[in-house]
């Protein structure tokens, strides 16, 4: 009996144990991106506890947050040999230990290792496999599901910073990482509900892997991936070529495609750069802005602080910009999704970047609280609207058959944005006293990654309409 013939193939449900699976997303996303803006917080302290400096001391949280994407790329592998299930299992057992490792610090060198690397590593083991398997189990709904699971980021940042500002008053930084550990392993419970689900696709894959980049139908591209696929060399002649062609492959033919299907195999996270040409201007895009969205989310409740803020007043712009991104992920995967707007996900990324990146520029200037709650919310309209579709866009140009790797290695780059970010601002602050110069760095960087993505998509879109026109003349 064939491996096929053991076990049942189906195609995308777009529902039924998928919106299970969304629930279990949206849990995971909801502590992950939770804990890291309740870090923000619990950062004050560290600062004045260990007396380390702002470059020192703000390294924890980007290592906690660097460890978190890196981490990816490394389940990325365990999922293919061990499971998805196992992995994040495995990923909620480690963050239990993690969390009441730190609450006994004695060092900041003792948090580096147990909050940074340990903890920050826990939650990529389980992110990586739940939207893996958020876009497996989904595909003409699957942009709503992703911003209905990536909701959770907003809400965990809009629950989050309060709750550990009162746990801090009321236990200190030690009894609010102790407390922490059980609310983290509540990921074990979302690592459970990841069934495995075998699809139709896996097998074509399997026969032909060749054919995994994303295809464009006889109507025209409808995404980046389209477009690259329009101007590409493999791809589109094979799926233009008809089943039933006489032209039959030589001996030499029927080697050489042994040959590129075994190194295909062998390098699969290599091979993606090369089938997927705007791969690699979208891992730089994600770098960049990961980079600058580090540097606001780490010094954005000690900006206000040291604005004269109330330590609750500040720690709740973080909860505005949660609620907001809330509100908008939804709204922006209903948009895309449920009113037939098909096309644009990219630039509707893109966009979201940018206008992170200006409010990001208005926060030196912002001298009142009405002006931080006002740049507060326009941040969380903008992230709103990217981190509802990171996992769209990466789906869309890699397609579903290479989402693990390229989930993988995006995150990667994203963790190397959030390592270098933090660390970064922190030595502006203790040379100039001020994070003034470190958000206009983030805005600036974040607007370097918005022309580094939108150059080449405007220059493959002028070359595929000047090819269309050519065609139809």
């Amino acid at each position: 009996m064939t491996r096929t013939q053991q076990r049942k193939l189906v195609d995308a449900p777009d529902g039924g144990w998928g919106w299970l699976v969304t629930v279990a997303s949206f849990l995971v996303t909801f502590l992950m991106r939770g804990s890291e803006a309740a870090m923000t917080v619990v950062y004050v302290k560290f600062l004045s506890y260990f007396e380390a400096g702002g470059a020192v001391t703000s390294g924890i949280i980007s290592v906690f947050t660097a460890a978190n994407f890196s981490a990816a790329l490394f389940a990325a592998f365990l999922s293919k040999k061990y499971g998805m299930r196992k992995v994040a299992m495995f990923g909620g057992v480690l963050s239990f230990a993690a969390f009441i490792a730190s609450s006994l610090a004695t060092g900041i060198v003792y948090l580096y290792i147990s909050l940074g690397v340990f903890a920050g590593t826990s939650f990529g083991l389980v992110l990586m496999p739940t939207m893996v398997a958020l876009g497996r189990y989904f595909k003409k709904r699957y942009v709503i599901a992703s911003s209905l699971s990536l909701s959770g980021q907003g809400v965990g940042a809009f629950v989050m910073p309060p709750l550990c500002q009162y746990l801090l008053d009321r236990y200190g930084w030690r009894g609010t990482l102790l407390i922490f550990a059980p609310i983290s392993a509540n990921m074990c419970l979302a690592a459970a509900l990841l069934r495995p689900i075998h699809l139709v696709s896996d097998e074509k894959s399997e026969a032909n892997p060749d054919d995994r980049s994303p295809v464009v139908n006889d109507k025209g591209p409808e995404s980046a991936a389209g477009i690259v696929n329009t101007i590409g060399e493999g791809p589109q002649e094979l799926v233009d070529k008809p089943e039933n062609s006489e032209d039959k492959p030589s001996h030499e033919e029927d080697a050489n495609e042994r040959i590129d299907k075994s190194r295909n195999r062998r390098y699969g996270f290599v091979s993606i750069f090369r089938e997927v040409p705007l791969f690699g201007v979208l891992i730089v895009y994600f770098f960049l802005y990961s980079f600058g969205c580090s540097i606001v989310f780490t010094h954005f409740v000690d900006t206000a602080i040291r604005k004269g803020m109330g330590n609750v007043d500040a720690a709740f712009l973080l909860s505005i910009m949660g609620i907001v991104t809330c509100v908008v992920s939804i709204a922006t995967g209903f948009l895309l999704d449920c009113c037939g707007v098909k096309t644009g996900r990219i630039y509707t990324h893109i966009f979201g970047v940018a206008l992170f990146g200006v409010a990001a520029a208005v926060v030196p200037i912002s001298t009142t609280y009405v002006m931080l709650v006002a740049t507060s919310t326009f941040m969380g309209i903008g992230r709103g609207m990217f981190s509802a579709l990171d996992p769209v866009v990466i789906k869309e140009v890699v397609g579903v058959q290479r989402m693990t790797e390229g989930f993988g290695i995006t995150a990667f780059l994203c963790g190397l944005g959030f390592l270098t970010g933090p660390p970064l601002s922190g030595y502006f602050f203790d040379k100039t006293g001020s994070y003034n110069t470190s958000f206009y760095i983030a805005a600036a960087v974040l607007v370097g990654a918005v022309l580094v993505m939108l150059i080449p998509l405007r220059c493959i879109g002028n070359r595929t309409q000047t090819s269309t026109n050519e065609t139809n003349t």
